[in-house]
């Protein structure tokens, strides 16, 4: 029997002297108790946590902000947690939370554990709130004083602090202090107003933060009126029209700022309503455009007027700007000698036919002479070099539009006649007769290459040198010498009574419309 116990033992130590080393270590853990305290509102006791650890340290951590209000102590000979609360003004609940962590040791994941903190409401809570005064601030633009601002406070312990919109803080400044704070602002350099807040946040969450609303007003520019006239000239100087009044236009450019303006037209002469004011609209300024509309002074003296632009603003205006027209010349031509025209090395002639559209008691025809020295450049349609051109208009008896595209003047001789697109005496429009020249008469807006009826030029390298006869009287004879050619010989009286005399045989380079 004892044999047989013997072994046994010995089988026992065999069996002990076997075992893998540390297969009978504890596993590493971690508990607390309890996981959760209740507290009173005030005067509470504090209460204690126990922290039970096998195999591993351990460290804990209140989470949040409780610390404002919580306090713990540790003593990890006993594994305690001594947690006490400071009394709870408020009329809520409110709750934390502390949680016990591994820390260190075995490699072995032990999970945090967490205890949750409670407080019971005040029966007699502390109400805290923030008031401001004044609530809003006005600025003015420039040189603007500092202003402040005071806050008063509701509750125990309560503080504040500003914060400024961000789109303001780059012109609004404020600097905090005792139960106030200073706001000050920069120049504003806009014509518009600005705004932004400045918002008082209170340290507790019961008091509502508060806002206060800065305004800055508008950069205010001092009322001024200003004028140029696109001539250059002075106002005193003014503008000068040609006694046609025709297709000439001034402009006067006017930028106000802060003031209204207006303008009226005043007269010297006993003639009126000859000066025509156009107001346009600009970007940044407003343009009165000024023109005669063809108003003609048929007098030999020059007349004059004025624009007076003025405001309703002490000392800023009015501004008068003059006006005038010259008087009729007794000619136009400034060639003042007889002209011999020289040879004619180039021609053109334009016909206008009858046709579906265009049935007339007669047909026109531009003729057009020049010499050496002189090009007509068609792709543009001007004429480019120096020397002299003879430019006719005439009429013939009716032609019509035909496809073997035979056109012929008539021979004869054409006398000169009043400008074809003149006015008779009653004022009705001339009607060209056949076989009549038409006299000259100023061209639109870019005379004299406009020039219109019959006129004698001159140019200089490409441009008219302004050397020109107006042509008003005399005879254009034509004779057709077969194949197409012509004999065309003329004596032209200029309306300053000087002759334009020549001749040219050969054909003309012809040119049908319609």
């Amino acid at each position: 029997m004892e044999k047989r116990l013997c072994v046994i033992a010995a089988a026992c130590l065999a069996a002990v002297s076997c075992t893998t080393k540390g297969e009978n270590e504890p596993q590493p853990s971690l508990e607390v108790s309890p996981t959760s305290l209740i507290f009173a509102a005030a005067a509470a006791p504090v209460q204690e946590v126990t922290v039970t650890a096998v195999g591993t340290d351990w460290e804990y951590e209140l989470v949040g902000n409780a610390s404002e209000w919580v306090t713990v102590t540790e003593d990890r000979t006993k594994g305690l947690l001594t947690v006490g609360v400071q009394d709870n003004p408020q009329a809520e609940q409110r709750t934390a939370s502390l949680t016990v962590n591994a820390a260190g040791g075995s490699g072995i994941k032990v999970k945090d554990k967490t205890v949750t903190i409670v407080q019971q409401p005040s029966d007699t809570p502390v109400v805290y709130s923030i008031t401001v005064e004044p609530a809003s601030l006005t600025f003015e633009a420039e040189g603007a004083a500092t202003q402040k601002v005071t806050v008063m406070t509701e509750g125990e312990g309560l503080t504040w602090r500003t914060e400024v919109d961000e789109a303001a803080r780059g012109w609004l400044t404020v600097t905090e202090g005792e139960g106030q704070f200073a706001v000050a602002v920069s120049d504003n350099p806009d014509t518009v107003e600005r705004a932004g807040n400045i918002t008082v946040i209170p340290s507790e969450e019961s008091a509502s933060p508060k806002v206060v609303r800065v305004v800055q007003k508008e950069k205010v520019i001092p009322p001024s009126l200003d004028i140029a006239l696109s001539n250059g000239a002075t106002p005193e100087e003014g503008f000068v029209f040609d006694y046609l009044g025709e297709n000439q236009n001034y402009s006067i450019d006017v930028r106000a700022v802060n003031i209204d303006w207006d303008y009226r037209v005043e007269y010297d002469s006993a003639a009126t309503d000859w000066i025509t004011v156009r107001k346009n609209e600009l970007s940044d300024r407003v343009g009165l455009m000024v023109l005669l509309n063809n108003k003609k002074n048929e007098a030999a003296d020059p007349r004059s007027g004025r624009i007076v632009i003025y405001t309703g603003e002490e000392g800023i205006g009015p501004y008068e700007v003059k006006v005038t027209q010259t008087g009729k010349p007794e000619f136009q031509s400034t060639i003042l000698e007889n002209v011999e025209v020289g040879t004619v090395t180039g021609t053109r002639a334009i016909v206008y036919p009858n046709n579906d559209k265009r049935q007339l008691a007669y047909t026109e025809w531009n003729i057009t002479l020049w010499g050496s020295g002189i090009e007509f450049v068609s792709k543009f349609g001007k004429y480019t070099g120096s020397g002299e051109l003879l430019q006719l208009e005439l009429a013939t008896n009716p032609i019509e539009k035909n496809e073997e595209g035979i056109y012929v003047i008539p021979d004869g001789t054409y006398a000169l006649a009043p400008n074809f697109d003149g006015k008779n005496e009653d004022g009705t429009s001339v009607v060209p007769e056949p076989f009549t020249v038409s006299g000259g008469e100023r061209g639109l807006w870019n005379h004299p290459s406009t020039a219109k009826g019959t006129w004698y030029l001159r140019m200089q390298d490409d441009k008219y040198n302004g050397e020109e006869a107006r042509i008003t009287g005399g005879t254009l004879t034509v004779t057709g010498t077969g194949d197409g050619n012509y004999r065309l010989e003329w004596d032209f009286v200029s309306d300053a009574m000087y002759h334009t005399t020549g001749s040219y045989e050969g054909p003309l380079a012809l040119e049908v419309v319609g």
